[in-house]
């Protein structure tokens, strides 16, 4: 930078009004509210993982002893 440029440059950073400053410190960054697309994908995550927890536990199942592998093929042979 030529050293014209500089000095603008310099001068317009420092030369800020105080108002300007104040201003810039007391404003509030409004927050974002969730939209109805974040919601729908929250609630969709949860209906899975309960979907998934439901789907792991069968009631039906049940645990049959089958007996040893002489009696097997005995009944088989």
């Amino acid at each position: 930078m030529k050293e014209t440029e500089t000095s603008k440059l310099y001068n317009s950073i420092t030369n800020i009004k105080d108002t300007y400053i104040g201003e810039a410190q007391t404003v509030k960054i409004k927050r974002k509210s969730l939209s109805w697309a974040g919601w729908g994908t929250i609630a969709a995550c949860l209906c899975l993982v309960a979907v998934t927890l439901f789907w792991r536990q069968d009631p039906q199942t049940e645990e049959k002893d089958i007996g040893s592998l002489e009696e097997i093929t005995s009944a088989y042979g």
